[in-house]
């Protein structure tokens, strides 16, 4: 898939978030890749293919009053990852959902234990 393309299911996958959340994300890129880097990959216990997407930053439970002046924090999806778990364009979509839902709530403060526990 084009990453053009790609990229208006990542759009529409934030889209369909409800207002609520839109309204709460703070000082966040979302950014696509086709792969992880090693650096990227550095303490995450997944192998290079099973990286679907990282959040990089400082979770909003976590930032205090003197949080000012700071780059985005980020959230990297990857495409190659994503695309070779697929094998339809309606797959596709639900695991790019899955997992821009899954890394805006690590940007939420939530973290893989969690999110295990109300089964995401």
């Amino acid at each position: 898939m084009r990453r053009s393309d790609f990229r208006l299911l990542v759009n529409q996958a934030i889209s369909e978030l409800p207002d609520f959340i839109l309204g709460k994300m703070d000082n966040l890129a979302i950014t696509i890749e086709d792969w992880p880097s090693p650096g990227e990959l550095h303490g995450q216990n997944v192998g290079r293919y099973d990286l679907l997407g990282l959040y990089l930053g400082i979770p909003l439970i976590e930032r205090h009053s003197n949080y000012n002046f700071v780059l985005p924090d980020r959230i990297i999806i990857y495409k190659k990852n994503i695309e070779s778990r697929a094998s339809s364009v309606a797959e596709l979509k639900q695991h790019v959902k899955e997992t821009v839902i899954h890394e805006i709530a690590h940007h939420f403060g939530i973290s893989d234990a969690e999110l295990e526990r109300f089964g995401l």
